[in-house]
């Protein structure tokens, strides 16, 4: 019994290496026919030299493993190809001039990139090319482009069928083209909780909460939020009615502070238009001694604005967080 089942996996693993010395012949084969279309459609262009850029998805901007690799391959077979009459760029200098244009891993047939191929120097045409999932295969459409005019010179396409290496690649794909772009509403992270308050003040109908204090040096910045159950202009002062008090007693004023986009001008206020129930960043900048405090046992701001009477914000027993 057990020489039997001995002889059954043997049959089962040489059936299977054979497959897949089969699928990558066939493999190979397919690449080759490819690369001999193209070839031949050298031949009767005036074209000395030629590189094999990253193929895109089917959308023609989004750059994928697999068409890396297919491009790669498409490279390889077209250089050993004897007696032909142009020269394959090496695929090295080719993405080191491609990124010298700000080139690098994107489609190349988009309308912003095209004007931005005659800046390439040292390359006749490009090789660009796009592949589509047919299910069991997946089609290349590959194009000639003329680097000068980045118009087509010619154009092939061809199918090849999935290996076990595609299949995987495939399932890798979506590599975003633009390192620089803005990400797509699937890859948005997502949005943090506000932090809580490490202190809270509630006067009339306004809420300051005191969110962080933050010491940098003899530099102290506190980061707060305020929000009004009525539109209406609030100001905050920066004078000597502000303040900080140490554990030493000493006494500290702010020299800056912000409302959303609104800074404090010379007049000493920094003021804003809040909208009703609507949260608003604020902040407040201090000059310290140069003693790391560990808190304040007073921190006194004072608010203004339309329909209430001038008060303060008293925070007690603020921590104060050392960068």
């Amino acid at each position: 019994m057990q020489k039997i089942i001995r002889l059954l996996a043997f049959c089962c693993a040489l059936s299977v290496g054979q497959h897949i010395s089969l699928a990558q012949s066939n493999f190979d084969k397919e690449i080759s026919e490819i690369a001999n279309q193209v070839t031949n459609r050298m031949g009767n262009l005036n074209v000395k030299n030629i590189a094999v850029v990253d193929m895109t998805n089917s959308d023609e901007i989004t750059v994928s493993k697999l068409g890396k690799y297919l491009a790669k391959e498409i490279a390889y077979s077209l250089t050993n190809i004897p007696n032909k009459k142009f020269d394959i760029i090496d695929r090295s200098r080719v993405n080191i001039l491609m990124k010298e244009v700000g080139l690098e891993g994107k489609g190349l047939l988009d309308a912003e990139s095209k004007p931005k191929l005659g800046k390439i120097k040292g390359i006749d045409a490009v090789l660009v090319g796009n592949i589509t999932d047919l299910g069991n295969s997946v089609r290349i459409f590959l194009n000639i482009l003329q680097l000068e005019t980045a118009s087509t010179l010619a154009s092939v396409k061809g199918d090849i069928s999935k290996t076990q290496t595609i299949i995987d690649l495939m399932k890798n794909e979506g590599e975003s083209p633009c390192k620089d772009c803005p990400p797509q509403p699937d890859e948005e992270k997502p949005k943090l909780p506000p932090p809580p308050p490490i202190a809270t003040h509630g006067q009339y109908d306004i809420i300051v909460e005191l969110l962080d204090c933050v010491q940098t040096g003899t530099s102290v910045e506190l980061s707060m939020r305020i929000k009004s159950k009525h539109d209406r202009r609030i100001g905050i002062y920066i004078s000597n009615r502000s303040q900080i008090f140490d554990l030493d007693a000493n006494e500290y004023y702010p020299n800056k502070a912000k409302i959303a986009d609104a800074v404090g001008g010379t007049d000493g206020v920094v003021q804003k238009l809040l909208v009703a129930n609507l949260p608003t960043k604020a902040s407040m900048n201090f000059t310290v001694n140069n003693q790391k405090h560990l808190k304040f046992p007073k921190i006194s701001l004072h608010i203004f604005g339309d329909g209430f009477a001038s008060y303060d914000a008293i925070f007690r027993d603020v921590p104060v967080r050392q960068k």
